[in-house]
């Protein structure tokens, strides 16, 4: 690894998110003044111009950040090289804009990049910069101690911060992080006026997540809204805490949860057993999945439509009834999708039903699909999980599932709707894994109340062994990563 002395600003090179182009005009490096001096003449790359300035893009590992604990985020990478004579760089100032409050994070680190892989590991920390004491101040990296010798080779230097512990990450995290050297003044040299080119001012940064996959983020039943026509406007509230857009085509969501009615009377409404919805492939026990489209049942079986998706960082809420919704709402943006009585005009979209044949959903029509769906007001399970529709593979997979009410303990808990516990049913050969689900519910939200997360980590579930994406056991997250004593805020947490 090369000795780091003072940093010689010769080429400085910042990589944040994708930016690795921009215009590369002359400008005067020094303190003070953003103008060259009379007389400094032009060029780039040396002919006079004694530091070159240029954008490099992140990697693909970089582009998008997880502000996870204890996980640090690269957020630029930069190379200086010094052109005309050797550079001792004593000081750089990065500027924050955008919408992501930086004083979440702790103190930002600047390191060598000897391998140029973007990767800090195993670097040397060239500076610190202490944490921001308010939204949109400035990293000041002082009494930096980096040569650059002159002619090159440029070198690269990385700007990181660390995680976020899991407790304090918010939706509001889901963003692009935007940062940039503003103007030449900002990088300090010991050997005072020097002229320089470059990407000043280009912002740039990586797009950052708080979560590995979709979460449901708030569930509103008609006991908990407490207004007239109160079951019309039922909806439940998904959120992409992830740094990248979503597909929806596979995705669906249910409260077809277990229920303890004796098999084979067409009432067990079990989303796990979708690939087998006959249930003769199925043990223990071999229960069907239930009737056709589910006619006259309050379970909803529903798949997002063809095409649908969800932006990093995005909202979207699916109404039990578009009307009834929007009347109680009107406030709130419209409605993302919904499954009966679709407004005049409406920009949402219907979702798709189970058809009750083989793997066929079909947009419900509000009549004889699905007619009668709503959330049980004495509390159920609602899963979100991904299945292509095929019989391969054989099971769903969970993404989030929030239960609320009755009671912990299924002793106590009605004869329907009790917790998931999908241990030891195998579907057309393939054994889901064992979970466990926990032993405190949220309870059902009392009047204008209803379920929202209040946890964007899923803190305490396992993250192993599960029948979810990754391995998490959706079933088993704790009952406080919720909340059931608010008004509901449709597209807010």
């Amino acid at each position: 690894m090369a000795r780091w002395r003072t940093l010689v600003p010769l080429t400085l090179t910042l990589a944040l998110a994708a930016c690795n182009s921009g215009s590369s005009g002359k400008a005067y490096f020094g303190p003070g003044s953003g103008s060259p001096p009379p007389g400094t003449g032009g060029g780039g790359g040396g002919g006079g111009v004694d530091l070159t300035f240029t954008m490099v893009s992140l990697n693909q590992a970089n582009q998008t950040g997880q502000l996870a604990q204890n996980t640090n985020v690269v957020l630029a990478v930069f190379t200086l090289t010094a052109n005309t004579q050797p550079l001792d760089v004593t000081q750089i100032t990065f500027t924050n804009t955008g919408t992501l409050d930086e004083t979440t994070f702790g103190q930002a680190q600047l390191y060598t990049d000897a391998n140029n892989d973007q990767d800090i590991a195993g670097e040397t920390v060239l500076g610190t910069a202490p944490a921001l004491a308010a939204n949109d101040d400035p990293y000041v990296f002082t009494g930096l101690n980096l040569s650059l010798p002159q002619g090159g080779p440029p070198v690269q230097v990385i700007l990181a911060v660390p995680g976020v512990a899991a407790a304090n990450v918010a939706p509001a995290h889901v963003t692009q992080f935007k940062v940039q050297v503003a103007s030449p003044s900002d990088i300090v040299v010991s050997q005072g006026t020097v002229t320089a080119t470059g990407n000043f001012g280009m912002e740039v940064g990586p797009n950052l997540g708080i979560h590995t996959h979709l979460l449901i983020s708030e569930v509103a039943p008609a006991v908990g809204v407490g207004s007239t026509g109160a079951m019309s406007a039922e909806f439940v509230e998904i959120f992409n805490p992830t740094s990248q857009a979503i597909a929806l085509d596979n995705y669906h969501l249910t409260d077809a949860s277990r229920n303890t009615n004796a098999p084979g009377t067409n009432t067990d409404f079990r989303y796990e057993l979708l690939a087998d919805p006959t249930g003769a492939n199925t043990t223990p026990n071999t229960p069907p999945f239930g009737p056709a489209a589910n006619a006259g049942s309050s379970d909803f079986q529903l798949r997002f439509p063809a095409g649908a998706s969800i932006p990093s960082g995005a909202f979207q809420v699916v109404a039990i009834s578009d009307t009834g919704y929007r009347a109680n709402y009107a406030n709130a943006p419209a409605p993302t999708y919904y499954v009966l009585s679709p407004a005049a005009n409406t920009t949402a979209t219907p979702m798709r039903g189970w058809s009750g044949t083989g793997q066929t959903f079909n947009p419900v029509d509000g009549t004889n699909d699905y007619s009668q769906a709503n959330l049980t007001n004495t509390g159920e399970g609602v899963m979100l999980f991904t299945w292509d529709g095929a019989v391969a593979p054989n099971v769903v997979t969970d993404v989030d599932y929030v239960y609320y009410g009755p009671a912990a303990d299924p002793a106590t808990q009605t004869a329907t709707n009790t917790q998931i516990n999908k241990s030891g049913v195998t579907v057309n050969g393939t054994a889901y894994q064992n979970e466990t689900p926990p032993n405190v519910t949220v309870g059902v939200p009392a009047n204008t109340f209803s379920v929202k997360r209040t946890n964007w980590t899923e803190n305490g579930e396992a993250t192993m062994g599960g029948n979810g994406i990754g391995g998490h056991d959706e079933v088993g997250e704790p009952a406080a990563n919720f909340d059931n004593a608010s008004a509901p805020t449709p597209f807010a947490p």
